[in-house]
């Protein structure tokens, strides 16, 4: 069950009735911006191409900026200043 690797168990029906509605809510959602798509008749669904792109994207930008990289604006960067 998908609803047991976001939140811990519980005995309240309660609230695993608004987990599990919350989780309908997240896949609707992923759904309407075109991320993820239903397969057909099964309780599935796969990552769409421009799914991957956005996870990737996002996934990039997460990621610390790594030792050797090049910061910008540089230190050593001279600015002109043109008047005209």
């Amino acid at each position: 069950m998908f609803c047991g690797s976001l939140y811990d168990a519980t005995e309240d029906r309660g609230r695993e009735r608004r987990q599990m509605a919350a989780v309908g809510r997240r896949l609707r959602l992923l759904r309407a911006h075109g991320l993820i798509a239903k397969v057909s008749k099964t309780h599935r669904y796969v990552v769409t191409q421009r799914g991957r792109c956005v996870i990737t994207a996002l996934m990039a930008a997460r990621q610390p900026a790594q030792k050797n990289s090049q910061r910008w604006p540089p230190k050593n960067l001279q600015y002109e200043v043109h008047e005209g």
